[in-house]
């Protein structure tokens, strides 16, 4: 192994997965450590060996109170690694160690198991090894994970009857869509923590409130992003709307930007900046008060944006910005409980922008997908085009930028 590789490993950032409670709000985040980045070349230090090794410090070294972590970390924590490990390289407080790979629970893997719990650990298990297991570990889990990816809700409920989980909080992780994310709600039994993409697809929104914002929302966005929009007409209309413009101002001016004097006019931001930054920043405020969708998915597709727009930058690809349009409005069906090409073709986003949210067309639609497959964990999938070492270095550095956006529209 190359020296240089290896030193560009270690710097490979972490995605984070958020697990939410019943009422889609992120309770935390669960780690995952990319291992998959160019294997040819990183083999010895990503192989079943050394990966809970090198998430554990690289939790220990990059991840504070605040930054990527402001709650609970979930972290995969091999049955191995503990048994051959005195201690960790971390502290107990915020963090949920995921025990994974458990081949046999001997008394060796007991004792270190009851240690991390006397250390403040708390313990999730696989709902599989609980059932192998259940006088053994009822003591320890904390937390027991469910995948229910694969199932329906007789096969849940025939597996969850069989089961004892004690005082464990149960998480339900494989949660692909909001139908799911329902029916795991509604089982008997309960689940108290879901992960998976549920929250970024679509559900039937209803009320007047709804109604409204989704009329206000289209109105704004459809003069912000027409075809030919007249930067002046557009500054006009967004000045008639005062919360509008203090929301855009309050961003311009946050910590995100680090300007040396402060903007107070409409029309100087757009002067300073230029009109397909302000747009973002409209798009960004409308989008928060989208009051049916969870919080989280506002900043997921921020920081989708962003990456990808870091990307293209760094890649020095023509049109940075719309690849951060392209980002931003991946999921704007589950934002607005639309279809997305009638939303697409409603707002007339560019041909290439559209056809990259829609179809992953092209160079942005390139980007977009393994933005996507990189949040989701797929790594394996991205394709071989993509500069998958620094797709993830954009991604953390779009986490810290979009906490500071979000910061000032709070």
């Amino acid at each position: 192994m190359v020296k240089g590789g290896l030193q560009e490993a270690l710097s490979t950032p972490l995605v984070r997965q958020p697990v939410f409670d019943p009422h889609r709000r992120v309770f935390g985040y669960e780690l995952l450590y990319p291992r998959h980045i160019k294997p040819e070349q990183y083999q010895a230090l990503f192989d079943a060996k050394h990966a809970t090794k090198r998430l554990l410090e690289h939790f220990a070294s990059h991840f504070h109170a605040g930054e990527l972590c402001r709650l609970p970390a979930f972290i995969a924590v091999s049955a191995r690694h503990i048994r051959d490990s005195e201690s960790l390289p971390i502290d107990a407080d915020k963090v949920v160690l995921s025990v994974v790979r458990i081949d046999l629970l001997d008394d060796s893997l007991l004792s270190a198991l009851s240690r991390l719990k006397r250390d403040g650990f708390e313990l999730l298990f696989d709902i599989d090894d609980c059932l192998k297991e259940p006088q053994a570990i009822a003591g320890l889990a904390d937390y027991v994970r469910f995948d229910v990816g694969q199932l329906d809700a007789v096969a849940i409920q025939q597996k969850l009857v069989a089961f004892d989980r004690g005082e464990a909080s149960l998480l339900a992780c494989g949660v692909a869509d909001y139908a799911k994310y329902e029916s795991c709600l509604s089982l008997s039994l309960g689940f108290d923590l879901f992960q998976g993409a549920f929250y970024e697809t679509p559900e039937i929104a209803h009320g007047s409130d709804h109604e409204d914002f989704k009329s206000r929302a289209m109105a704004v966005l459809g003069y912000v992003y027409a075809p030919n929009a007249d930067i002046s007409v557009v500054a006009r209309k967004i000045s008639f709307d005062e919360e509008l413009t203090e929301q855009l101002l309050a961003i311009i001016n946050s910590a995100a930007y680090g300007l040396i004097r402060h903007i107070e006019k409409l029309h100087e931001a757009i002067v300073f900046l230029g009109f397909d930054q302000v747009k973002r920043w409209v798009t960004l405020i409308v989008f928060s008060e989208a009051g049916e969708a969870p919080p989280e998915l506002l900043r997921t597709l921020l920081i989708r944006g962003r990456c990808c727009e870091l990307y293209a930058m760094r890649k020095k690809l023509a049109a940075p910005d719309s690849f951060f349009t392209a980002g931003l409005f991946s999921r704007i069906d589950a934002l607005m409980g639309g279809d997305l090409g009638f939303l697409i073709a409603d707002l007339g986003l560019e041909t290439d922008v559209g056809k990259a949210i829609a179809q992953f067309e092209g160079e942005i639609g390139a980007v977009l997908k393994a933005s996507i497959q990189l949040d989701h964990g797929a790594w394996d999938e991205i394709s071989t085009e993509i500069d998958v070492a620094l797709l993830a270095r954009c991604y953390s550095d779009s986490i810290m930028w979009c906490e500071k956006v979000t910061a000032a529209i709070r």
